[in-house]
């Protein structure tokens, strides 16, 4: 509601592979992450997605899978939509 009350139209935010409808493309061994260790993380992700979701802003949700300190490839994998 404040980001409308100023006039806010769009938002982008940056969550992570595993979080939203994106939790079945994780893969298996960070899905045993995201259940265990990174659980209060990935509910805190879980509930921003929600929030913007919810916002009634328009709104673009980034979920790195893989970021390296590696020099740059070039490949870049965009998924349009939901998730799945």
């Amino acid at each position: 509601a404040a980001m409308k009350d100023k006039g806010v139209k769009r938002i982008a935010i940056v969550t992570s592979i595993g979080a939203g409808d994106s939790k079945d493309q994780a893969p298996f061994a960070f899905k045993i992450l995201m259940m265990t260790v990174m659980k209060k993380i990935f509910n805190d992700k879980n509930n921003q997605e929600k929030a913007v979701e919810q916002s009634g802003l328009e709104y673009c949700i980034v979920r790195p899978g893989g970021l390296t300190v590696d020099a740059p490839t070039g490949v870049i994998n965009v998924i349009d939509g939901e998730a799945g």
